[in-house]
């Protein structure tokens, strides 16, 4: 069976009888090539929101005979085919097969990778994967797209409009980091978790009001409870569960993201649940571990759903707020996409009630991380943002009080990348990057640590400098902390790659950032997220990482002390 007749029928596939998913992956051979793997609960690719699959400036008839052999419809074109392969659309699990948390194929005897939306117990919701995708089965066809193209668009818009464009440059070859041995990091194990998916965030407060700072975890995934785990710290670096939590019987949720903070202004600790396909809800807590009451939040659009919020007084009343990131786009149950709406909203706490706050906000970014800094030094929060959007440049959300929201100036961040993780440090961003580039009919990939210098005029910025980076597709940067380790003044970084465990860097004085061994910081899975924190008063950050499992490790809470080397 050739492509276009296999495609013919995959879209004509409907949804059959209940059965189970088959996991047995075809045999050697029929998979795509390897390409960028996402882990397990990480987003998927941007679907047609995300980047501009269409060409504007290829022919429409040159278009029209490069997929002369995929149409599904007559006189399709270009911009209607990818439309409609990048539609979800039901499958059934008795035929599908499910390669991993991200991909599955549509059928045992259709060997085309494509990319998990949603399931539910009978049926999968499949659409193709981006064409920019090397596993992508229409990517040979977008490569002579953008090999007839990107270098005209590049030239044309670099040469219109200064920092339209910002790459890398990919003649050069990546060095390897330098090593040193300059820390030990002690692994606190007892009473922790050492496996299990501790995804997508975490909290540091002190929820039991002794002093102490406390790990407060959302629902772990897959983990059937449905409540938030807390971790009660003891002062010196150690941790036990909070067992008497109480928590509402009728009130299970999933995993996501999470905030503590005192939200009613009673003294005690409130948590703030962003949850995987799900509305956002706050449990107010009474000091002593019960959480009697829990409330629905306000969004722009029930159908958005959220994995990540951030907690501030945004507008200066003294009543803390809150901040949302969209972790889709579409609606999960018609597989529509969601137009217009915000994908990033703030909540202002009016003490009875919480006003919806949107304006100058994002429409198209997809983020699982959300910090709080004030970046501009005007005294007001501003909201700093990741990018699981291809492209989205747009990091930085400055808070112009009653006038809303404005988007920093974005010149100087890379054009064509990622960026999964972006931490505020000072009056600059350190964020994690995998950069796409076509070049020689072949896509190139740079992935790395990169610090933005903050710009507020459109006529002076900075280009962001690329502090560790190398070509690696697979193993790139995915989440990241920033602080100073070892005590020196200067800016560190400890990094986790998606496929599992931890790199420390150390700055020197030259601004060069060392990697430091640290064997204790292996086989723990993914890091989802990382905090710095001094758990035990000896003046040095400690680590503290929520991890899933990946092919590096089991998952679990992981906490390392810091102490100087032997």
């Amino acid at each position: 069976m050739d492509r276009k007749t296999l495609i013919m029928a995959l879209m004509a596939v409907a949804v059959a009888a209940p059965a189970s998913w088959a996991q047995q992956v075809p045999s050697e051979g029929t998979q795509a090539e390897p390409g960028l793997e996402a882990e397990e609960g990480t987003q998927a690719e941007p679907g047609p929101e995300a980047k501009d699959h269409s060409g504007p400036r290829m022919d429409e008839q040159r278009k029209q005979e490069l997929l002369e052999h995929w149409r599904t419809k007559p006189d399709q074109s270009w911009s209607e085919f990818i439309a409609d392969w990048l539609t979800p659309k039901p499958f059934s699990k008795k035929y599908a097969v499910k390669i991993n948390d991200r991909y599955a194929y549509p059928h045992l005897a259709a060997s085309i990778k494509m990319e998990i939306v949603r399931e539910d117990e009978d049926t999968v919701w499949l659409r193709g994967v981006p064409p920019e995708d090397p596993e992508s089965p229409l990517y040979s066809v977008w490569a002579q797209n953008q090999a007839e193209e990107a270098r005209l668009v590049d030239q044309a818009e670099a040469m219109n409009t200064p920092g339209a464009v910002y790459f890398l440059d990919f003649s050069e070859e990546p060095v390897p980091s330098p090593f040193q041995d300059s820390l030990n990091f002690e692994p606190v194990a007892q009473n922790l978790p050492d496996g299990g998916r501790w995804q997508m965030g975490f909290a540091v407060a002190d929820m039991n009001e002794d002093g102490n700072p406390d790990l407060v975890f959302p629902p772990r995934r897959k983990g059937y409870i449905g409540k938030p785990t807390i971790f009660l710290g003891d002062g010196k670096g150690g941790f036990s569960e909070w067992q008497n939590l109480q928590w509402p019987e009728n009130k299970t949720l999933d995993y996501g993201g999470i905030a503590a903070a005192d939200l009613d202004g009673d003294g005690h600790q409130d948590l703030v649940l962003a949850v995987h396909f799900a509305p956002q809800f706050v449990a107010y807590g009474d000091g002593k571990g019960a959480f009697g009451r829990i409330q629905k939040l306000p969004s722009p659009d029930p159908r958005l759903s959220s994995r990540a919020v951030a907690v501030a007084d945004f507008d200066g009343d003294d009543r803390l707020d809150l901040a949302f990131g969209a972790e889709l786009d579409f609606d999960i149950q018609t597989s529509e996409q969601i137009e217009q709406s915000p994908t990033a909203w703030v909540l202002l706490n009016r003490g009875d009630s919480w006003e919806l706050q949107t304006e100058g906000l994002p429409t198209k970014l997809i983020a699982d991380v959300i910090r709080v800094a004030d970046m501009d030094g005007d005294d007001r929060p501003d909201l700093v943002i990741s990018s699981n959007s291809l492209g989205e440049r747009r990091l930085v959300y400055l808070n112009r009080g009653d006038e809303g929201w404005q988007s920093a100036v974005y010149k100087g961040v890379l054009s064509a990348a990622y960026h999964f993780d972006v931490e505020p440090a000072g009056d600059e961003l350190i964020a994690t990057f995998a950069q796409f580039r076509m070049i020689g009919g072949k896509t190139q990939v740079r992935n790395g640590i990169i610090r933005y210098p903050m710009s507020f005029s459109e006529l002076v910025w900075k280009d962001g400098e690329p502090l560790i980076w190398d070509d690696d597709r697979v193993a790139v940067f995915f989440r990241l902390a920033v602080g100073d380790i070892n005590g020196d003044g200067l800016i560190d970084v400890v990094a986790g790659r998606k496929t599992g465990g931890l790199e420390v860097f150390l700055q020197n004085d030259q601004g060069d950032f060392i990697k430091e061994e640290a064997p204790a910081l292996g086989n723990i899975g993914l890091a989802y997220d990382i905090r710095l924190l001094d758990l035990d008063g000896s003046g040095t950050l400690d680590i503290i990482a929520g991890c899933a499992p990946s092919k590096e490790g089991r998952g679990g809470v992981h906490v390392w002390l810091t102490q100087p080397g032997t």
